[in-house]
């Protein structure tokens, strides 16, 4: 999960985790790449409101890592922000979420 806001990444990775997923914060997009460069992950949920670099750039390197060939993107955006457009992408992001989270919507995003 990349989110700079701690409160959102920790309340996020405490309930995912709760639900038996592994989860790994990075609260910015340098950090992201990092660690994405080392490991695959399975899905990475990205805010696209981040700073520099913005989420959609964020998305598009980590799609250009070869470790992440089959990772899910879920890019998340906050209720009443507007948030910078995504690059084309193929295969096409997954469906946003929204911010606050409902859990429900989160925890179907997830493990679906």
């Amino acid at each position: 999960m990349v989110d700079d806001d701690p409160t959102t990444a920790a309340f996020v990775q405490r309930y995912l985790t709760g639900r038996g997923h592994a989860v790994v914060t990075a609260s910015t997009g340098a950090r992201a790449l990092r660690l994405a460069a080392g490991a695959p992950f399975d899905i990475v949920l990205c805010n696209a409101t981040l700073a520099e670099p913005d989420g959609a750039a964020v998305v598009a390197e980590l799609r250009r890592l070869a470790a992440s060939a089959e990772t899910r993107f879920i890019p998340v955006g906050e209720r009443g922000v507007a948030s910078p457009a995504p690059p084309s992408t193929t295969p096409p992001l997954e469906p946003p979420l929204m911010k606050p989270y409902e859990l429900d919507v989160l925890r179907r995003a997830v493990e679906r």
